[in-house]
């Protein structure tokens, strides 16, 4: 089975906890980090502890992968997390790099080579809901 590496781009339905009042969504909770590397981490999402409206979502959860220069924010369960490389609430979506399967089957022994048919999981034990894949700006996957 091959393995290609794909940007994926996750749309988050409940992303809008934020304050309707605010024209600026706060970036991060008191005391949480706002930034991994180079990414900005906006609440809902967050890194550590209390920093993420788990409460809302348990996906909003991150994880800071110190190991790398710069840092990385991961996405996942530890040992097989994929790297998030943006966040725009404004957009409603996540962009991660991740590895996706090049064979999809429509059946037990049908092969498909359509995208859209393949159930995407993400890492873990996690189904891909609420995230879905999406065209990234216009590009077909």
């Amino acid at each position: 089975m091959q393995e290609a590496l794909l940007l994926l781009v996750l749309i988050i339905y409940p992303a809008t906890v934020v304050s309707a009042t605010s024209s600026e969504p706060p970036i991060s909770l008191p005391g949480c980090p706002d930034k991994c590397g180079n990414v900005s981490i906006p609440y809902p999402f967050g890194i550590g502890d209390g920093c993420a409206a788990t409460s809302h979502n348990r996906y909003f959860a991150l994880m800071c992968n110190n190991s790398f220069q710069p840092p990385r924010p991961m996405f996942g369960d530890p040992s097989i997390a994929v790297e998030v490389i943006d966040i725009s609430l404004e957009h409603g979506e996540v962009r991660v790099y991740g590895d996706v399967s090049y064979n999809c089957f429509t059946s037990n022994t049908t092969v498909s080579d359509s995208f859209y048919i393949c159930r995407v999981n993400m890492p873990g034990d996690h189904a891909i809901d609420p995230f879905h894949p999406q065209p990234v700006h216009g590009h077909r996957l």
